[in-house]
């Protein structure tokens, strides 16, 4: 399967994308908790 139609979005490491998706989840925690604290 080719997904270079994606903009280039294969051409990242896939090691980069699971540090972007752990920072983008502690960042809903950090906000979340804000709002709910637990």
């Amino acid at each position: 399967e080719d997904y270079t139609d994606c903009g280039g979005v294969s051409g990242l490491n896939p090691s980069l994308w699971s540090i972007i998706g752990i920072q983008c989840v502690l960042l809903w925690l950090l906000s979340g908790s804000r709002h709910h604290q637990l």
